[in-house]
């Protein structure tokens, strides 16, 4: 148990988050989530990197369709979390599959 806890430890000094039993979901200021695109931390903005990104009501690639973004749409990140980012487009607000945005 001792070396779970320097484990945590060591992580937490480094900035990292687990989940227990896991690889480094996302490392805090500036690192990248774990799918590899990097984003800007939560109210900073992106843009879609795709032709066409689906805005979804909640992170789940069955939920209902809000609208659909254009490549080079400008979304506010509200918070980026592993394989889904929720995010402000204009007045709408949803969800986007993370590796769907631009990497900065």
């Amino acid at each position: 148990m001792w070396n779970l806890f320097a484990a945590v430890a060591v992580s937490a000094s480094m900035g990292l988050a687990f989940a227990a039993g896991a690889a480094p979901l996302v490392a805090a200021s500036g690192a990248s989530p774990a799918i590899g695109v990097h984003l800007a931390q939560s109210g900073g903005q992106t843009a879609v990197r795709v032709k066409s990104a689906i805005l979804r009501a909640a992170p789940d690639q069955k939920s209902k369709k809000i609208t659909s973004l254009r490549r080079g749409t400008k979304v506010q990140i509200l918070h980026a979390s592993g394989e889904w980012t929720h995010v402000r487009a204009g007045k709408l607000e949803g969800y986007i599959a993370t590796s769907l945005l631009a990497a900065k």
